[in-house]
């Protein structure tokens, strides 16, 4: 069986979520005695990106000839599905696999119902106006930022049709968790749930930190995020540190921000200097292993979500987790109160006193770590590449 994942980025562990998990969907699988995985990608990384292997890696450019580039993958690889790490491009994909026989189109869908609105917002437009640069350009975003409301309305239109053509044209459409299934249905309009099915992300990593060696973590809150405020809005973050600086108990504890992202680099960096945050340190692009291995406390904000890949990397090193509950599938990884705290939505006053609870009682962030430790092994990469083989084995009965 020869399986051709297609990413818009090229596959590295360290680029993003959805190439992560491509990485290590894919090298589970490689495993299997007769299953071989392909790469296909549209925009490369660079030479300080580790580069997944696989069977083989193609190029595709965006273009024209797109569907003509994929038909000669397909062919030269004898390509059995494709498991298209997205949406956006299933109709082209179903095209150029209906010039086949018994082939088959698997696409993913890894943010929750309705998450692309959030590419399109006010905040975006009046960033671009911003930065633009020439006369025409900042003419052009003033309409827009006028006609705004008219275009998001549009917006919103074009995504669901999208997800319509997506359900249509694919043979499975995978779903991160089932609790997005009656969310999806109604962005799209549909009624039928035939294609979906559900599988959840895996774990990064293959080892869990050992509750014995609890006692050596540090008293460091960790972030491990892009740095996105469209997304991971780690200015939320930040508002809930500058309350617990406030607080004179908790003066020997730090947060550690690692992640990369040049655009917002600097706007994190000159809000800790203006609201004059002491503890704070900010990482950069690492990997984050040893950064989980040494804190106790971990950070989640993100304003939307298919699954939350950190919030199980964390749950497996012993970092228990508190996050907002943004999004359907954040109760999957965190039972409340158990192994990680699910705030409301927004709720930063709440935040800070959950985050403070754990931080003043050593017996409730150690029983808490060894609930999540235990919890995460729900989401192995053995197990969830599992349900992908199963998934495989269930499109031959269509």
């Amino acid at each position: 069986m020869n399986i051709l994942f297609y990413t818009v980025f090229e596959v590295s562990p360290i680029k993003g979520g959805t190439e992560r998990i491509t990485d290590t969907i894919a090298t589970g699988l490689q495993s299997y005695p007769n299953i071989k995985c392909f790469s296909a990608y549209s925009t490369p990384l660079g030479p300080n990106f580790k580069k997944t292997k696989f069977q083989a890696t193609e190029r595709i450019k965006f273009g024209d000839d797109f569907e003509a580039q994929l038909y000669e993958v397909v062919k030269k690889h004898d390509i059995d599905i494709i498991i298209n790490q997205g949406i956006g491009l299933t109709p082209k994909i179903r095209n150029v696999l209906d010039r086949f026989s018994a082939k088959h189109l698997i696409s993913v869908h890894h943010f929750n119902p309705g998450a692309e609105e959030n590419f399109f917002n006010l905040h975006h437009t009046l960033f671009n106006l911003r930065k633009s640069q020439t006369l025409k350009g900042k003419a052009r975003n003033v309409i827009n930022l006028a006609m705004f409301p008219i275009l998001k309305s549009n917006e919103k239109r074009k995504i669901a049709q999208e997800y319509r053509e997506a359900y249509a044209k694919s043979d499975k459409l995978v779903l991160l968790s089932e609790k997005f299934k009656n969310e999806w249905m109604a962005y799209a309009g549909i009624n039928d749930d035939k294609k979906f099915a559900y599988i959840h992300n895996a774990l990064s990593f293959s080892s869990f930190f050992n509750i014995a060696e609890y006692d050596k973590k540090e008293r460091e809150v960790l972030i491990v995020s892009r740095l996105d405020e469209k997304q991971k809005k780690l200015s939320l973050a930040l508002r809930v540190w500058k309350i617990i600086e406030r607080d004179p108990r908790l003066n020997d504890w730090k947060l550690t921000i690692v992640g990369h992202g040049e655009e917002y680099a600097s706007f994190y960096k000159n809000f800790i200097q203006r609201e004059n945050l002491q503890r704070v340190a900010m990482e950069g692009a690492q990997n984050p292993v040893r950064y989980y291995n040494r804190a106790s406390l971990f950070m989640f904000t993100s304003a939307y979500e298919g699954w939350g890949l950190t919030l199980t990397e964390a749950q497996q090193f012993g970092v228990v987790p508190v996050a907002f509950n943004s999004y359907s599938s954040l109760t999957d990884i965190i039972t409340d109160g158990e192994n990680g705290f699910a705030i409301p939505n927004g709720d930063i006053e709440s935040f800070a006193r959950k985050l403070a609870t754990l931080m003043l009682n050593a017996e409730m962030r150690k029983e808490m770590a060894f609930k999540a430790i235990e919890s995460s092994k729900r989401f192995t990469a053995d197990k969830i590449c599992k349900d992908w083989v199963y998934l495989f084995q269930s499109l031959d009965a269509l």
